[in-house]
């Protein structure tokens, strides 16, 4: 893994934190990083399991190869683009189930993490 990709994806693991458990729904965000060996086998977002009794839905993202060769803050807001897209996409999957889901909750501290990337 580019170790600026990696060093982008544990700096949004941080500024996330762990959240609380309660009634909602919650993500569990994989990230699949192109690697020398081994690469993703499809494109931007998709769900994997959701796990109803627990309410969380796994969320996997394809980091583009050629986000590597961005600087740190353009690889950490294409990432959080990545995640808006996530957020978007599980929105109907929680619905579908009948479990609430905090899409405001998700979008604003999503904002707060691009802030962290910003120039600025």
């Amino acid at each position: 893994m580019s170790s600026k990709i990696g060093s982008a994806i544990s700096k949004i693991q941080r500024l996330a934190g762990q959240g609380q458990a309660d009634e909602t729904g919650s993500l569990d965000v994989v990230f699949h990083v192109p690697g020398s060996l081994v690469s993703p086998d499809y494109d931007g977002v998709r769900t994997g399991t959701f796990w109803r009794k627990k309410r969380i839905l796994q969320v996997q993202i394809a980091v583009p190869r050629d986000l590597s060769e961005k600087e740190e803050g353009e690889i950490g807001r294409s990432l959080v683009n990545l995640l808006r897209r996530a957020v978007h996409i599980a929105q109907p999957v929680f619905h579908e189930a009948r479990v609430p889901f905090r899409h405001d909750h998700y979008e604003r501290l999503l904002e707060s993490i691009e802030r962290a990337f910003s120039p600025n």
